[in-house]
């Protein structure tokens, strides 16, 4: 309720207001999905309209941040709409195995398939890289290319391990301010059947309370933020779980820096994001499970003895997740 200049008491019509019951609604669900609605409330009434991308028109903003709170050990993952786990936990391992002398240090669309299963993985990744073979580029059957993990394991002529860099400094030197890992290679972009949208990451160690936490700040350029950012906002969360568990610190803090965030008129038109954000969310009560590796070679050597989705599902899971149904909307 607000106070008018001319009267000094509050009004009932104030009370009625849409922003105010808007603002009420903010009020009353989880901090992870009341961060992530005013977002998407945010972009959807002030974004710069009317931005023709290849995909459709978008309506846009630059450069906002979300941040979120790992440390009470649950997992940052919406409760008003479901969120696929299963592929997102599959994709991300992918990325940390990034391919192998075998896959010519690339990753391949079988390895994911392997993780998650033929029907999750073309719908993530299939588009992209059939475009791929199309335009000649691809070495091997299912190649996608230099992406992501190629960068995280096997980075330029000498194919620096960057996360075992990470890892290793995290270790043996925690307030260094070294703690990066770039996805973004100018001089391979060409190379990949999708050139990365979450690019860049960097970690911070702190002690507070006799605890020691890790926090991740991540940039990401591209921002589909009704369909991609629910899963990179819990892949990253995930990923501070792992690396978390290998140097021996808890979860803290996640920053994710959304550089283009946008939504899609397509999306608006189909009513899924009015749906969404007419939905009340569910307490949060999601956590993550994940085998007792102590290494990033003991990671390596159970994403490798993974031979189906339901092992993949058995060994790392998401547990007491409850979400409002699925939102359906056209994958651009």
């Amino acid at each position: 309720m607000c106070n008018t200049d001319k009267q000094k008491h509050w009004h009932f019509a104030d009370v009625c207001t849409l922003k105010f019951w808007e603002e009420l609604m903010t009020k009353q669900i989880n901090p992870n999905d009341r961060k992530y609605f005013r977002l998407l409330r945010k972009i959807k009434t002030k974004g710069f309209r009317n931005r023709v991308s290849r995909n459709g028109i978008t309506r846009a903003l630059f450069s906002e941040l979300l941040s979120l709170d790992l440390s009470t050990g649950l997992l940052p993952i919406l409760t008003t709409k479901r969120v696929f786990w299963e592929s997102v936990i599959g994709e991300l391992l992918w990325f940390i195995r990034g391919g192998s002398e075998k896959t010519h240090y690339r990753l391949s669309l079988y390895d994911l398939i392997r993780l998650i299963g033929e029907k999750r993985a073309v719908a993530m990744w299939g588009l992209n890289q059939r475009q791929f073979a199309e335009k000649g580029k691809t070495l091997f059957d299912g190649d996608c290319g230099r992406i992501y993990g190629a960068q995280w394991r096997y980075w330029g002529e000498n194919h620096i391990d960057q996360l075992a860099k990470l890892i290793d400094s995290l270790t043996k030197d925690p307030y260094s301010r070294y703690h990066i890992v770039n996805s973004w290679n100018p001089s391979e972009i060409n190379d990949m059947c999708l050139p990365p949208c979450h690019m860049f990451f960097q970690c911070f160690v702190r002690t507070e309370r006799d605890s020691k936490y890790l926090d991740l700040s991540m940039v990401q350029r591209s921002c589909d933020m009704f369909l991609g950012v629910p899963f990179n906002i819990l892949s990253y969360a995930m990923l501070v779980h792992i690396l978390g568990r290998i140097i021996g610190a808890q979860p803290g803090i996640l920053k994710i820096l959304l550089q283009d965030v946008h939504i899609y008129e397509k999306h608006i038109e189909e009513g899924a994001i009015k749906k969404q954000l007419s939905r009340k969310s569910l307490p949060p009560t999601a956590r993550f499970e994940i085998p007792g590796f102590q290494t990033l070679k003991e990671l390596e050597e159970i994403i490798d003895s993974i031979k189906s989705p339901e092992q993949t599902n058995k060994l790392f899971s998401v547990v007491d997740y409850e979400s409002k149904p699925p939102i359906k909307a056209t994958l651009l």
